[in-house]
């Protein structure tokens, strides 16, 4: 050994230092031998469920070109977002159930061109989960008396939409927060259900204003984002994993990040295998165990937000009867819930009915993606094969309504009143049934509405079908009036509803509405109906219609978008220059409709279609709004 070598041998050697520490480890500023999945400091003080470690790509020194924005980006962006090139997609983007297809349909000349790339600052600035993890110590609670307020409003409005979590197991929790003198629950996870229970809960609360509903629900929204472990969560995944991004899909249907729904609900249904959510596991006794009963719940959430996705964007669903187990939950299952005293109109009455229509809705969508595989070449023969499939669907709806429990059913609208809760969660549930079953079966009859306006000069499609079908032509016309009046029942519902906090969220409004008007136009263009336009009933609900949409305009920006986009429609489909009323009472003559009957915004320059849908530089129309909220999310309802 030379002597070099010896002098390095005994120099003394420090003790190994991790590079990474967790993040408990971190804000304790106590040393951390950075071993997973749970440190030793954090094992030895018993809070495992809190050790976690952050992870970040080490930082590459960027190109000079890659920093400089691209010709047509905003400078201000250049510093936080590399430049996505704009896409343009083919034009089969969107299905034929989607609003923009129909939209085309109508007014071809203004829906030519798939939407852009997005460069919406406020889109882009705050991404899923770029800000810190949250940890334990940073939970903040809102006073007492509001956390209540939300809770409360969130299983009477939201809860009974789609039931992703058991009340009593989840009070049970919230209440010891406030019980005990030490916060005894140490699992983060419940507190990001809790945040988006509040994000979602206060939109609800009567005694909030409008504006303050949007940020106070995005703060809390942030709040479970920042403690929403992606990453942690497809390694070894739970329950209340998945319960977490059902209730963030619910949440974002109602801001304008709602096409993050369509990747968190995929990412949700593939956790809900991985836990074995779609296999019924074996029930002992005669009584359910809640357990299994929320199980069965959100695996049928996971099937009917699919079902619901699919319809609003047209795109492709997955096919759950073949690998799916899983029964529909009992209808009164938990005698511990807000819910139970009102014994006619069970805690998940409108769930269960609404997964029975969903399966009809399914079997429509199949029904869709036909007709989107066959291609636009064939654009007169693919309408007219489903014919026969679309009958029979719409003799299932009529089946299924009659079925509805007779507490879910037509609710007179005058009964409502300050009675009991009772009335109230009925009139809720049943408002929010008809208007699913009316979307459906309008959506239903849209086939034959379909092959009755003419695409280009020529005999039209109904005319051809009459040489195969006896009676086509009636059959047709029958099915074109009752997409019409589905239509103008579907608007008038949500008016009359429309100032009532058991109403339809406006989100789901707003999706109802449009699509509703756009069939009223469509009517105007079938060669087998007469116009309707200029009849009072007529011009009643499409005023109705963008009254609504003006009133939802107020807390949801994308509503006056479509307010713009349905005039531009009507310029092109009616292309009189006044809006005008037929008196049925005048024989037929046509009077000028009274402006004063309308609002004055109606009558202002949205009227121009090219400002309202086309870009002054490129004139591409930008259907990015359609794209991103008519995902229904029903929310939908």
């Amino acid at each position: 050994m030379t002597r070099a070598s010896s002098s390095n041998s005994s120099r003394y050697r420090k003790p190994h230092r991790t590079g990474r520490a967790c993040i408990v480890c971190r804000q304790r500023k106590t040393r951390c031998d950075g071993r997973e999945p749970v440190c030793g400091p954090c094992e030895k003080r018993s809070i495992g469920s809190a050790c976690r470690y952050e992870y970040t790509r080490p930082k590459r020194h960027a190109e000079p070109q890659e920093i400089q924005a691209a010709p047509g980006q905003d400078p201000n962006l250049s510093h936080r977002v590399p430049y996505v090139p704009s896409f343009t997609p083919a034009d089969d983007l969107f299905g034929s159930s989607s609003s923009v297809a129909l939209s085309r349909r109508v007014a071809p000349h203004l829906g030519h061109h798939t939407p852009r790339g997005n460069t919406n600052p406020a889109r882009l600035s705050s991404p899923l989960g770029s800000a810190r993890r949250m940890t334990l110590f940073d939970v903040s609670l809102p006073t007492r008396r509001n956390g209540d307020a939300y809770v409360n409003a969130y299983f009477q409005f939201s809860w009974p939409l789609f039931p992703v979590l058991h009340e009593s197991e989840f009070r049970q929790g919230y209440e010891s927060l406030w019980t005990s003198g030490d916060n005894t629950i140490d699992d983060l996870r419940f507190f990001t259900i809790l945040y988006l229970v509040f994000a979602i809960g206060c939109k609800h609360c009567a005694n909030i204003e409008d504006g303050d509903k949007i940020r106070l629900a995005e703060e809390y929204h942030q709040k479970a984002q920042n403690s929403l472990d992606l990453l942690g969560l497809m390694d070894d995944p739970t329950l209340a994993d998945i319960q977490s991004l059902l209730l963030m899909v619910v949440y974002l249907h109602s801001t304008p990040n709602a096409a993050r729904c369509w990747s968190l609900h995929g990412l949700a249904v593939r956790l809900a295998h991985a836990v074995g959510l779609h296999l019924e596991r074996p029930v002992s006794g005669s009584v359910l165990d809640p357990q299994v009963n929320t199980r069965r719940c959100i695996w049928h959430i996971c099937v009917s937000l699919d079902r619901l996705n699919s319809m609003s964007f047209g795109h492709p669903m997955l096919d759950y009867t073949r690998s799916s187990t899983t029964p529909l939950p009992e209808l009164d299952w938990d005698d511990n819930t807000s819910h139970a005293p009102d014994m006619d109109c069970p805690p998940l009455g409108l769930f269960i009915s609404s997964c029975r229509l969903y399966e009809i809705l399914a079997e429509l969508l199949n029904i869709f993606q036909g007709i989107d595989q066959k291609g636009a070449k064939d654009d007169d023969n693919r309408w007219k094969s489903c014919v026969p499939d679309v009958l029979k669907i719409c003799w299932q709806l009529d089946q299924f309504y009659s079925s509805v429990p007779q507490a879910l059913q037509d609710w007179d609208l005058s009964a409502r009143g300050p009675e009991a809760d009772v009335t109230e969660a009925r009139f809720h549930q049943t408002t929010i049934l008809r208007c699913r079953y009316l979307l459906v079966r309008m959506l239903a009859y849209q086939p034959l509405l379909m092959i009755t306006i003419p695409t280009k000069p020529g005999p039209t499609q109904w005319e051809k079908i009459n040489d195969e079908y006896s009676h086509s032509a009636t059959m047709l016309k029958t099915g074109c009036e009752a997409c019409y009046e589905t239509a103008y029942d579907l608007i008038n519902l949500i008016w009359a509803s429309m100032h009532s906090t058991y109403g339809s969220a406006p989100w789901h409004a707003t999706y109802y509405i449009f699509t509703a008007a756009a069939i009223l136009l469509a009517t105007c263009r079938s060669s087998l109906m007469e116009s309707k336009a200029g009849d009072q009933g007529f011009e009643m609900v499409w005023r109705r219609s963008l009254e609504v949409l003006q009133q939802n305009s107020q807390v949801m920006p994308v509503a006056a978008k479509a307010v713009d986009v349905l005039l531009a429609m009507r310029k092109e489909v009616i292309p009189s220059g006044q809006v005008e009323t037929r008196d049925p009472m005048s024989h037929g003559t046509v009077v000028e409709m009274d402006p004063g009957l309308y609002p004055s915004w109606m009558f202002g320059t949205s009227l121009n279609s090219s400002e309202a849908l086309f870009n002054g530089n490129d004139g591409v129309a930008n259907f990015d709004w359609m794209h991103n909220w008519f995902g229904d999310f029903e929310q939908a309802a």
